[in-house]
Order: structure tokens, then C-alpha cells, then sequence
């Protein structure tokens, strides 16, 4: 059986400390989750909309399976963003977050800048520059719960879990 802690219910000053430090911590957090969250979905927003722009990408020449595989990449590289920038709030050092939003930038800038998109001849070179856009998503997700896995197994083994009674 556990036992309690013997500062969890005091009024130990250090005991306010650390709740004040954990406080400050999670609005921390919040602050800057927000900022590469946000800057990822408007980037790729924006990129789907200048896709959009050319017949190659609207329906029926974009059947539903496949736009919906081009989403799922989509979430797996807004998923790295947000555990990405978990990592970096715990400390751990990534720039896979980094990489994801500013491609993702680069991308809807190149997409809309993109000479004659709405010509049929300019959707091989959007699909390139969609098909590495998703690539950069799928593989920072990949890089991304590699080095979430190994901060947790080194959490794990600093701080084994107490026996639940």
C-alpha cells in the first residue's frame, strides 16, 4: 500500500513553491503550445486551399480514400507538432517540430506561388511538392515517437511507478 506524502497536505512553504513552479510551467506550455500548433494547421490550411485552386485536386479526380489518406498525414505531422513541442517543454532536445511547421510554411507559400496551378500541366509538380509535404509529416511523426519513447523508457527506469495497492 502507498503511503501518503508527508508534504501533500501541509502548508510546507516549499510545498507552495512547487505548486507555483508546476503553475507557471502549464501556462508555459500553453503559450507556446498554441504558437507551433496553430502556425502548422494554418500552414497546411492554406496550402489544401491553393490545391484546391486546380481541377486535379477537387472531386471527382480526387476520390475519397485518397483525400482522406492525404488528411491522416496531414494529423500524424500536426500530432508531431504538439509532442514535439511537449518534448521541448519537458527539456528534451528536438527540432523535428521545427522542420514540420516551417516545410509546412514553405509549402503554402510555394503553392500558391506556384506558376499556372490551375492548369491541368502544373498539377505534377503540386502533387511533388504535396507528396513531400506529406513525406516530412510521416517521417517527423516517426522521428518524433522515437525520441518520445526513449524519454519516456528514461523516465521510466530514473522513476520506477510505485505499486498500486
Amino acid at each position: 500500500m502507498a503511503t501518503p506524502s508527508p508534504d501533500r497536505d501541509s502548508g510546507d512553504p516549499a510545498r507552495r513553491a512547487s505548486v507555483r513552479e508546476f503553475d507557471g510551467k502549464v501556462w508555459d506550455l500553453v503559450e507556446n503550445l498554441a504558437h507551433p500548433a496553430f502556425l502548422f494547421g494554418v500552414a497546411h490550411v492554406a496550402m489544401w486551399s491553393a490545391y484546391e485552386t486546380s481541377a486535379s485536386f477537387r472531386e471527382p479526380a480526387l476520390g475519397f480514400w485518397t483525400r482522406s489518406g492525404i488528411h491522416a498525414a496531414q494529423f500524424f505531422g500536426a500530432w508531431a507538432v504538439l509532442y514535439g513541442t511537449f518534448l521541448r517543454d519537458m527539456g528534451v532536445p528536438i527540432r523535428a517540430t521545427t522542420f514540420i511547421v516551417w516545410s509546412g510554411i514553405v509549402g503554402a507559400i510555394a503553392a500558391w506561388m506556384w506558376p499556372a496551378r490551375t492548369t491541368p500541366e502544373a498539377a505534377d509538380g503540386l502533387w511533388v511538392l504535396l507528396w513531400i509535404q506529406l513525406a516530412v509529416c510521416v517521417v517527423g511523426w516517426l522521428h518524433t515517437f522515437r525520441i518520445w519513447r526513449r524519454a519516456k523508457a528514461a523516465h521510466e527506469a530514473a522513476h520506477p511507478p510505485e505499486e498500486i495497492p
